[in-house]
């Protein structure tokens, strides 16, 4: 969480009042910290957060309250059914204890997201059936917000395109010695190769709900290199989507809306595929009873947005695809 505070807020050309209540508007939670002394202001965000609708926790410190404080308090309390419940401290050693309390009790509406959220890194992970050839993972991302990030307004910034096009090159997540091409609408912006191996198809995809999907490349090496499935280069690939996502989010999402998210690999395919770097480069034998489509996991995880660049996914992820292959004695040997 992110706090949005007076002393943070820096110069602002509106006036104290109007800035002030922009980041009350702004916020997912108002958490009201209530002294000894009364402040006109600090009732001014208060009832702008009520008025909003903002879930509003109030922490209160054990002093003598100024009469024109106690008048406020009773003010917050609002009576036995329209009231809140507030916690207390005593100075400002604990109130970081009493304030993390306060916010695990508040349900900001994200786990009534979650199963959209998942179903769709599913449904993207797993695409559609273009007939690629070659060792490919389907990697996507999906929050877990009620917002449109890419709006009519979004899609039509001048600079969109140019932006999502340095970060796939920054990211490396098509090479270089390959071409692409930008399309946008309403669903969001599409990358596609101008040439190489993926047959003009989408690599990466930035949706309007700020989802993303990259293709990976994940073949090994020798003459079956497009039967196999290389766990470095997923693991690779994996981390490369996720570097990609978290930077791509820091452009669009401005809000910071984008705190959780569904995540899945898919790996297309997978009935000719084998998981892991064969002794013999001459040799390959396929398991059996492998899907088409290997999904993991399934349903998707949902993560906070920071642990998307850590390796604990990466690896979390690449054991779970080897384990379905495991399963269906599809490792090479």
């Amino acid at each position: 969480m992110r706090a949005l505070m007076a002393e943070s807020a820096g110069a602002h050309a509106e006036s104290p009042q109007r800035a002030l209540l922009d980041l009350v508007a702004r916020a997912d939670v108002f958490l009201l910290i209530v002294g000894s002394r009364y402040s006109g202001p600090t009732e001014d965000e208060f009832n702008e957060a009520r008025r909003l609708g903002k879930p509003i926790l109030v922490l209160r410190q054990n002093c003598e309250l100024e009469p024109a404080q106690a008048e406020f308090l009773e003010r917050v309390a609002a009576g036995w059914k329209g009231g809140r419940l507030w916690d207390t401290f005593n100075d400002a050693t604990d109130i970081p204890l009493a304030a993390v309390r306060a916010l695990t009790n508040v349900d900001g509406g994200r786990e009534d997201l979650a199963p959209a959220a998942r179903a769709r890194a599913s449904a993207l992970a797993v695409g559609k059936d273009d007939g690629q050839t070659g060792s490919t993972a389907r990697v996507s991302f999906v929050p877990l917000v009620a917002t449109v990030l890419l709006d009519a307004v979004a899609l039509d910034r001048p600079d969109l395109q140019d932006m999502i096009g340095d970060l796939v090159r920054s990211h490396r997540v098509v090479d270089h010695n390959i071409g692409i091409g930008i399309n946008v609408t309403r669903e969001g912006v599409s990358v596609v190769p101008s040439g190489g191996h993926a047959g003009g198809s989408p690599v990466v995809f930035v949706g309007s709900d700020g989802s993303i999907v990259c293709v990976i490349d994940v073949g090994g090496d020798g003459n079956f290199g497009f039967s196999l499935v290389d766990a470095g280069r997923l693991s690779a690939g994996i981390a490369t989507a996720g570097g990609f996502a978290l930077d791509v989010w820091a452009q669009i999402d401005e809000r910071e809306d984008v705190q959780q998210v569904a995540v899945a690999v898919a790996i297309p395919g997978a009935q000719h595929k084998v998981f892991g770097t064969p002794t013999n480069p001459n040799s390959l034998s396929m398991g059996w009873g492998m899907p088409p489509t290997v999904l993991v996991p399934d349903p998707p995880i949902v993560i906070r947005r920071g642990e998307i660049g850590g390796d604990a996914l990466s690896d979390r992820l690449v054991a779970e695809i080897k384990r379905v292959f495991a399963d269906a004695g599809a490792l090479a040997r």
